[in-house]
């Protein structure tokens, strides 16, 4: 599974990456809305789910969420933050920060 990873917290960012990869994941990471945006529109690029952070310095992960599901419509969308968030019905999962990584695989299998 390919998975682009959004987080402005580059603690986090490197720890989420690591762990999906040892756990036989093939993840791509972005800090700011605009790196995933331009990711998410670079030919060839494929990924079957995104766990973005709400917040970012340059814009909302919703945006981020927005363009992703627009460019590969059969991606699971995550949107992971440490507000009061409630996602459009029937569109994204939400995941309240902090998490334990194990409900991130969860959500994603």
């Amino acid at each position: 599974m390919r998975i682009l990873l959004v987080d402005d917290e580059p603690s986090l960012l490197s720890l989420l990456s690591q762990y999906l990869t040892r756990q036989g994941y093939d993840v791509k990471t972005a800090a700011t809305r605009e790196a995933a945006v331009s990711l998410l529109a670079s030919d060839g690029f494929e990924i079957d789910a995104a766990i973005i952070d709400l917040t970012l310095p340059d814009g909302s992960g919703e945006e981020v969420a927005k363009h992703c599901a627009a460019s590969h419509p059969a991606a699971k969308i995550v949107i992971a933050t440490g507000f009061h968030y409630e996602a459009p019905v029937g569109t994204w999962t939400v995941l309240q920060k902090p998490f334990p990584p194990r409900a991130l695989l969860n959500i994603l299998s």
